[in-house]
């Protein structure tokens, strides 16, 4: 009975690492999907963190609004527009490019009468960054003197039109941009 009990056991013995050595390529096969699913669900997670990490480090200053990926800076103090200007710049900013209606909305809205970057070099508006004024939101009768080579936004009606020309002695506050 021994001898018959040997046989049965090395008989299941041989079947079971039959099996195993059959399941062997499929255990593996799991094993090496897990590892790349582990890998993808740890790179996305590294992205998370890393989008995180840099939004969370990348907010505006203090007394700084934020507005798109910019922020903007009213000016407290009345300056004219190349001393408005060197302030900007001394804030690592520049006096504010208006590049769109969500943008000029935004600017309304701070219902502050200050001067942007848009200046007249005696043949065309421009901006302080050189290029060529495309999208206008002037003041109805505006710009309306030779005189007048600098801008300020006045918001002073219901309108987007806010441009007013005006001396550039002329001391208001300012708005400053820069990215965040």
């Amino acid at each position: 009975m021994d001898i018959y009990q040997n046989t049965t056991h090395n008989q299941r013995s041989q079947t079971q690492t039959s099996e195993q050595g059959h399941d062997r390529p499929h255990k593996e096969y799991r094993l090496y999907i897990l590892v790349v699913v582990s890998f993808g669900l740890l790179c996305v997670l590294q992205v998370c963190l890393n989008v995180y990490f840099w939004h969370a480090g990348r907010s505006c200053p203090n007394e700084w609004r934020q507005f798109g990926s910019n922020c903007y800076y009213i000016s407290a103090s009345h300056k004219n527009w190349t001393e408005s200007r060197q302030e900007c710049h001394r804030m690592e900013a520049e006096l504010i490019i208006i590049n769109s209606p969500e943008e000029q909305e935004f600017v309304k809205a701070l219902s502050a009468r200050a001067w942007i970057g848009l200046s007249y070099n005696g043949k065309g508006w421009i901006w302080v960054d050189g290029t060529q004024l495309t999208t206008e939101y002037w003041m109805t009768g505006e710009p309306n003197n030779l005189l007048e080579n600098c801008t300020e936004s006045w918001p002073r009606f219901s309108s987007l039109e806010t441009w007013n020309d005006q001396v550039c002695s002329f001391e208001t506050h300012s708005i400053c941009k820069r990215a965040m």
